[in-house]
């Protein structure tokens, strides 16, 4: 019986999508300190609890039913992401303080959040997939609620005092919302696409530089893999008037916009992009002068944010994962970066070559893992399980399509029509 529980997909699937909606809910009950000074790091512990408990199911499910992938790209990538976890556990067995812990299971909530979706793959039932509509439309919810409840307010009043150079997060939250609406892409369903360009017509409203540039570099990837997989042609054919319509409202309100736009990415030149420049230096010294232990191993687990605390500014963390990596894990944290990246490289290159509909999530989440780890970071962020979910989704139905129709190494594989034509897979 115990085993049977440890096996059991929907409970795990079930458990972990229920705690995400829940955490959602904390995140809006109990702000961050950075949006509500009132509000200490002890006043969140419910949002802790919630993402230790989120964390601890997909560990034990992950433990009792990891099988290693057939597939070598999958391979390649799972292998990346245990080295990376593996050598985050060597510098966390050093932690000392509550708030290292916290940020512990954030740099462990998305590899393992990989695998868990990975090994659900398209076996979760009906009421598992209702529950993760119930995380999309939380979502759009926690949207609704930070833009018209708090931040537009506080956007507007620092657009006044400031003459437009403020943003809201909100941009980062619309690509999380477009990433997790891949799961649906993934599933097969259409609504998918829908609600993903939803969420990319409103982020150059939010005024984000990154979240601005990532979405550029997102939809460029988004045309090349299109126009690979030959739906690009055949989707303008049959949606042209839709297509037109839609480009013309995001014409306007980006021209409604351009002013505030335009003073975001002028200002890069006077604040060096909101300081990044200055302390990217003062990260990048401190690695370069230390001595070779350091330079190899780094200075610790996050350490880079508590040294900026002492000499730039308190609560500032490294806002790149190259030079927060370079700071904690010295050398070989670069190498672990490398890793993963050259991993996803990989998965983009295999779906690339045999024109698999894989290809449109892998680019997707290369394109943002690339340019927000480079200019924000995204290992130290619990929500980058939300690029992990779609990956998971993909990686599991390529294995299952592997599996079922005995495909030895990099051969090809069935297209999800001819998967769905035989009942047995």
């Amino acid at each position: 019986m115990p085993r049977k529980i440890l096996n059991n997909k929907d409970l795990f699937a079930g458990t972990v999508l229920l705690l995400m909606a829940m955490s959602l809910f904390a995140d809006m009950a109990f702000p961050g300190a950075r949006q509500t000074n009132e509000i200490s790091t002890s006043n969140r512990m419910l949002c802790h609890a919630i993402q230790i408990a989120i964390l601890g199911a997909m560990s034990v499910f992950v433990c009792c039913n990891y099988v290693r992938p057939r597939v070598p790209a999958v391979v390649f990538w799972e292998f990346s992401l245990i080295a990376f976890l593996a050598l985050t556990a060597c510098h966390a067995a050093f932690i000392s303080s509550r708030e290292q812990l916290i940020t512990f299971t954030k740099f462990a909530y998305w590899p393992v959040g990989y695998f868990f979706f990975r090994i659900q793959g398209d076996n979760i039932r009906r009421h598992t997939k209702r529950l993760s509509f119930l995380i999309l439309a939380l979502s759009i919810f926690t949207v609704w609620y930070y833009v018209s409840q708090a931040e537009l307010r506080a956007e507007v009043a620092a657009r006044t005092a400031s003459g437009g150079s403020a943003s809201s997060n909100v941009g980062w939250t619309l690509l999380s919302i477009f990433t997790v609406s891949l799961c649906l892409v993934a599933a097969g369903d259409t609504k998918g696409y829908v609600l993903g360009a939803v969420a990319l017509f409103f982020v150059p409203l939010s005024l984000k530089r990154g979240a601005i540039l990532t979405e550029a570099v997102l939809g460029m990837s988004l045309l090349l893999a299109g126009h690979r997989l030959g739906l690009l042609r055949a989707f303008m054919r049959k949606n042209l008037h839709w297509i037109v319509g839609s480009i013309a409202v995001w014409a306007l309100l980006c021209v409604s916009q351009l002013q505030w736009v335009v003073k975001r990415f002028v200002s890069l030149v006077e604040d060096g992009g909101s300081g990044r420049s200055q302390f990217y230096l003062l990260l990048f010294d401190r690695w370069r002068d230390a001595d070779l232990f350091q330079w190899l191993f780094g200075f610790g687990f996050w350490t880079a944010s508590d040294y900026l605390g002492r000499v730039w500014l308190d609560g500032v963390y490294a806002h790149s994962d190259v030079l927060e990596l370079l700071h904690d894990y010295g050398a070989m944290g670069i190498l672990s970066y490398l890793m993963m990246l050259a991993g996803l490289f990989v998965l983009c290159r295999y779906t690339w070559r045999l024109r698999d509909e894989g290809l449109i999530i892998a680019v997707s989440i290369s394109s943002i893992f690339l340019v927000a780890g480079l200019i924000c970071g995204n290992v130290m962020f619990r929500g980058t399980i939300y690029l992990m979910m779609p990956l998971g989704c993909m990686a599991g139905r390529l294995e299952k399509g592997h599996a079922a129709w005995r495909v030895v190494g990099d051969g090809a594989f069935p297209s999800r029509a001819e998967m769905l034509q035989n009942p047995t897979l």
